[in-house]
């Protein structure tokens, strides 16, 4: 079985459900996931789902063989977060500040 979790969406998720019934494909909707009985399943059909609803914000992340996810990706900058240049270490920027101090910098 196949679960596409839809980040709490559920006005996106009955959309989604809606347009696998226009494909031939049967789905189960709980809450904001739908549960599609496959074994394997392509993503294709959820990037055209967004191209088709023009939802260009969204995108889909492979989590696993059997978990999608169809969310808005935010950045680490827009939560107020940076990254460590020289180990990648996120954290808040305050702390990034001490942080960077044990690399030397």
């Amino acid at each position: 079985m196949i679960s596409i979790d839809l980040a709490n969406d559920v006005e996106i998720a009955k959309e989604l459900q809606d347009y696998l019934k226009s494909k031939g494909i049967d789905s189960h909707l709980e809450a904001a996931e739908i549960k599609i009985d496959k074994t394997a399943f392509d993503l294709k059909i959820f990037k055209s789902f967004l191209k088709y609803t023009k939802r260009t914000k969204h995108s889909v992340k492979k989590i696993n063989p059997k978990l999608f996810l169809i969310s808005i990706s935010v950045g680490v900058e827009d939560l107020g977060m940076g990254t460590c240049e020289i180990c990648g270490l996120v954290d808040f920027e305050e702390q990034l500040f001490s942080h960077r101090w044990t690399h030397g910098i």
